[in-house]
């Protein structure tokens, strides 16, 4: 047995079951191929009987499964490497080939379409629940391929195949995939064991508004998706078919994956002699390096010990024991090399015993560097209790031991109080 599922609208539990009854090989196609069958029987669980509703024999010898298809389309379909085949509830098929090696592996009658150079060995099929019983299909290739059906009533006529566009994030790698779970809310969840998971939103009709990958919250609505997506007027369904016009796929989240490890090295940190001198005492003396995923996931990933801050600047604080930072509006002055930016505290107080050092932050393209306030009013004798900005960074309060000293941002003392 190959594979089997249970089918929709049944009034009595009904199992098609695939199975090959004699076995094959590519090399043996010139004298054994077509050799799957497939049987739907109804389950009698009273009387512990069945009963065959349709029997259908010499199916191409490479289907694998058999994927139920609720209404309206009903029946199930049946995946191959090098086709399609729909089989409704009287056993009447339509198949339709997906490349060139179609026509050469079966004697099965199918529409022959090689331009499509599909490849569905490993494919994860979901029945999507819209109101046109589509089907799509992740391919091992991360490649996303929407199955239509063309329906004259109840009846299918031909399967419309069409390669998928899927709005990438940078870093998610995808790799094929080992799952499907149908969500709510028009998502689909797709697990994979060798790159990355992801949480994929559908629609159909849409016409995407943005230049870029758009980012979609997991608790966004349907009528959020209108607000990125609209009618599209230009793409007109085929002929039978009632959909609104091309899907489109957004991954809205991704669960992180480092498997499969295929190798895997120890080796110090690699850093530029400025980095190294600023990251010392800071990182690890060995990291461990490896190559990780598959196929277009495939990446080198750096496992450390802890997380490893990266640093910007130094400041040599022998004795300190305690540290605080003061953001004050910025005093226009005549600088050789102005800083980039005024969006940080700028001041820089240590304490030490009887002693508080101040010093002030300067942020340049290179580095940030920490230059010692000298010459100015500020309280130097004496360890800083507290100290905090007054009037939206205006002035600045300092505390040591019973006394309250206020500067303005030019550090000139303006009061104190015993």
């Amino acid at each position: 047995m190959i594979d089997e599922a249970f089918l929709y609208e049944y009034r009595e539990p009904t199992l098609a079951i695939l199975y090959a009854g004699i076995r094959t090989s590519t090399g043996l196609l010139e004298h054994r191929k077509d050799t799957v069958s497939l049987v739907a029987v109804t389950l009698d669980l009273q009387q512990r009987a069945s009963t065959t509703i349709f029997s259908i024999q010499g199916l191409p010898y490479d289907c694998f499964a058999v994927i139920p298809l609720p209404p309206p389309v009903g029946g199930l379909l049946v995946l191959g490497i090098n086709q399609v085949i729909h089989v409704d509830e009287a056993g009447r098929r339509v198949a339709v080939g997906v490349n060139s090696f179609a026509e050469k592996s079966t004697a099965f009658h199918m529409n022959e379409r090689p331009e499509l150079q599909l490849a569905l060995e490993g494919a994860i099929p979901v029945s999507l629940e819209n109101e046109d019983g589509d089907v799509l299909l992740a391919l091992r290739n991360s490649t996303f391929v929407q199955l239509r059906f063309n329906r004259d009533g109840r009846n299918v006529t031909d399967i419309q195949l069409e390669t998928l566009e899927i709005s990438r994030i940078p870093e998610v790698g995808i790799a094929g995939f080992g799952c499907a779970v149908l969500l709510q809310s028009e998502r689909v969840f797709l697990g994979s064991t060798t790159g990355d998971s992801i949480l994929v939103g559908y629609t159909s009709g849409a016409k995407c508004q943005e230049a870029g990958a758009v980012t979609v919250g997991m608790n966004d609505t349907v009528d959020d998706l209108d607000d990125i997506y609209g009618d599209d007027e230009n793409n007109e369904a085929p002929s039978g078919v009632k959909g609104k016009g091309k899907m489109r796929l957004l991954i809205h989240d991704y669960l992180f994956s480092t498997a499969p490890i295929r190798d895997a090295v120890f080796a110090p940190p690699s850093f530029s002699e400025t980095a190294t001198f600023l990251q010392k005492d800071v990182i690890s003396e060995r990291e461990l390096v490896c190559t990780t995923n598959c196929d277009t996931a495939g990446a080198i990933s750096i496992f450390r010990k802890s997380i490893i801050p990266s640093v910007v600047a130094r400041l040599p604080a022998p004795n300190f024991i305690s540290f605080a930072t003061l953001r004050t509006k910025p005093v226009v002055q005549g600088m050789d090399l102005a800083p980039l930016t005024a969006d940080f505290d700028q001041y820089l107080l240590a304490s030490r015993g009887r002693e508080t050092v101040l010093y002030k932050v300067v942020l340049y393209k290179v580095a940030e560097v920490f230059e010692e306030v000298r010459g100015s009013e500020f309280n130097t004798s004496g360890a800083t209790i507290a100290s905090g900005t007054l009037l939206d960074g205006a002035l600045w309060a300092q505390v040591v031991s019973g006394v309250i000293r206020i500067y303005n941002n030019g550090l000139s003392l303006l009061y104190f109080h015993f």
